[in-house]
């Protein structure tokens, strides 16, 4: 498939599985592939040529866990972690290290008694989300129900 309109063409080329590639000109005239389907994205210079080797495949990512919890609270609280990537495993950790894929593993909310450092991550697929973390702080009274 081609279009153009203006001073400039697009050209997406779809492959036999529906994988695609989009090749937009760059200013000056060299091409820039925008996303690869079964060769990752290559370019060139004015010829506007480019190439790509490779598999192809996106590395998926992960959305970062969600930690939930009143704080400061007043004698303990409830901590809750969650992911909106489906299937992911969240692990985390309450010492204040990095938690990693060998970390405790997320089942169920945490009852936290001192102040905490909850951190979490969430993993699917050998892919590690970035690191969540949330400071619960045992103080006066409770305090507000907050999200990060």
């Amino acid at each position: 498939l081609r279009a153009s309109g203006g001073d400039s063409t697009i050209i997406v080329i779809v492959a036999e599985n529906g994988s695609t590639t989009t090749i937009t000109p760059a200013e000056g005239g060299s091409t820039t592939v925008i996303s690869g389907g079964n060769g990752s994205s290559g370019s060139s210079g004015s010829s506007g040529s480019g190439s790509g080797s490779g598999s192809g495949s996106e590395t998926p990512t992960v959305a970062a866990p969600v930690i939930s919890g009143t704080t400061p609270f007043a004698e303990s609280t409830s901590a809750t972690i969650s992911c909106a990537t489906a299937g992911a495993s969240i692990y985390y950790t309450v010492d204040g290290s990095t938690p990693t894929s060998s970390s405790t593993a997320y089942s169920e909310a945490l009852t936290i008694t001192d102040t905490t450092t909850v951190k979490a991550i969430a993993v699917k697929d050998g892919v590690s989300s970035s690191v969540t973390t949330k400071v619960f702080t045992k103080g006066e009274g409770g305090g507000e129900t907050e999200t990060e």
